[in-house]
């Protein structure tokens, strides 16, 4: 995975949508995303979530750590009988 000296939303976003596309992963297929509540992340305005956001052209809704780590069990069972 790459990585960048700076660590401003911009950089940050296009940094996810490259790596993303490096893996032939489309962005239309994202439905969620999870990350800290650190400003350059969750900035309604100018953070990452906005501007993936914007790339994608659609909400792409925010899901905090604690939510996953909650459910991570349940997914992992569910994985394992597919």
């Amino acid at each position: 995975m790459s990585s960048t000296e700076k660590g401003d939303a911009e950089t940050t976003s296009d940094l996810i949508v490259n790596e993303l596309t490096k893996v032939e992963l489309s962005t239309d297929k994202t439905l969620s995303k999870v990350h800290d509540v650190a400003s350059v992340m969750s900035g309604k305005d100018g953070g990452v979530q906005k501007l993936l956001q914007k790339h994608v052209g659609r909400v792409v809704p925010y899901v905090h750590p604690a939510r996953v780590a909650a459910v991570a069990p349940v997914l992992t069972g569910f994985v394992d009988i597919l």
